[in-house]
């Protein structure tokens, strides 16, 4: 059996403290709403921090780290995520100020928590 916990990486709506969801009317499941798209020259900027630029594609991810743009935001799986990958979402976490959102518990996740996945 194969576990999946997706995380969500962008500029989402808030109610109050709380990321905002809608109805996705393609796929009928809640989305966070999206304040505008991850500039993806701070993308690029987060992957060239870390050495892990190939090129200047935002989607050209090394495929270990199990993350992909999904539309004005990137998704990764919280139980794939390499110690590199972790190092990725860091810097662009600090560069642009995102949330890092984890689906099933509609709850956000700080840079200090994310660090913690590594140990």
């Amino acid at each position: 059996m194969s576990f999946s916990n997706p995380l969500h990486i962008g500029h989402f709506a808030r109610d109050g403290k709380d990321i905002r969801f809608a109805l996705d009317p393609t796929t009928h499941l809640l989305t966070p709403v999206s304040t505008r798209p991850l500039d993806s020259a701070s993308v690029i900027r987060a992957l060239r921090s870390i050495g892990q630029l190939r090129d200047d594609s935002t989607d050209n991810f090394p495929k270990n780290w199990c993350i992909w743009s999904d539309g004005d935001w990137l998704t990764c799986d919280r139980y794939h995520l390499s110690s590199s990958a972790i190092m990725f979402i860091v810097h662009l976490m600090k560069e642009t100020e995102c949330d890092l959102l984890e689906a099933r518990s509609y709850s956000t996740i700080s840079i200090n928590d994310l660090q913690k996945f590594d140990d």
